[in-house]
C-alpha cells in the first residue's frame, strides 16, 4: 500500500475535516465528465488504468486529477473519495457518474462495456 493511501486510511478512521467536503465537487466532476478519474503519482494500477482507457477508448474525453503532494486539501478529498464510494485504493474511476472502482475496469473493457 502506498504511503499516501496509509495516511488517508488514517484520516478516514479520525477524519480531519479541512473546513470544506468535497463530496459535492467530487459529484459535480463524476456527472460532468464521461470519465473521470483520481490518481496517485507513483501508483502503478492508476498507470495501466489510464493506459488501457486511452488504448481502448481513446475517442471518449477522460480526465484526471493526480494527487501529487499530502497538502490538507488533498487529504480531506481523499476521505471524500473513500466516503462516496466505499473504496479505499486508488484510481477512483467515475463512469458517467458511476464508480466502476479501478479493479472493475479490466472487466469492463473486456466485455467491451464501461456502463
Amino acid at each position: 500500500m502506498y504511503k499516501f493511501q496509509q495516511e488517508v486510511l488514517k484520516y478516514r478512521r479520525q477524519p480531519v475535516s479541512v473546513g470544506y467536503s468535497y463530496a459535492g465537487y467530487i459529484e459535480r466532476q463524476a456527472r460532468r465528465y464521461p470519465i473521470m478519474m483520481y490518481t496517485l503519482v507513483q501508483c502503478v494500477p492508476c498507470q495501466r488504468a489510464k493506459h488501457l482507457l486511452a488504448v481502448s477508448y481513446a475517442d471518449v474525453p477522460a480526465y484526471f486529477l493526480e494527487f501529487v503532494g499530502h497538502e490538507d486539501w488533498q487529504r480531506q478529498l481523499s476521505v471524500d473519495l473513500i466516503r462516496l464510494t466505499g473504496q479505499e485504493t486508488f484510481p477512483y474511476i467515475f463512469i458517467c457518474g458511476q464508480n466502476i472502482g479501478g479493479e472493475s475496469l479490466n472487466k469492463c473493457t473486456s466485455t467491451h462495456q464501461l456502463v
